[in-house]
């Protein structure tokens, strides 16, 4: 007889407590960070952290930046087939742009 037991080894959802890579805009009321591979942005004051961009193709987001007039931020995404990429998203976030081919 054959006995299977169910082991969840992921939950949905997690919280992590390490965010790598941040940076704040010229006005200081945001921070953008890495975690877990993806850029969040997250009010400094409150609020929860949401993703900066909407790729869902498998991709690293990493090294965020803001622009001096803090209305954009660049960042290196990361993919094994090419390689890595210059990209920039609008302040707010939403789809990004690359800037360079690697």
């Amino acid at each position: 007889m054959l006995v299977r037991v169910d082991v969840p080894v992921a939950r949905e959802e997690t919280q992590t407590h390490m965010a790598r890579f941040a940076s704040v805009p010229p006005d200081g009321k945001q921070v953008v960070f890495e975690s877990f591979g993806r850029l969040w942005l997250k009010n400094v004051a409150d609020g929860a952290a949401r993703r900066l961009t909407r790729e869902e193709a498998p991709a690293f987001e990493l090294f965020p930046s803001w622009s001096r007039d803090g209305k954009r931020i660049v960042f290196v995404r990361w993919t094994d087939a090419g390689l890595g990429e210059v990209h920039v998203v609008n302040g707010g976030g939403g789809a990004s742009r690359a800037i360079s081919k690697q």
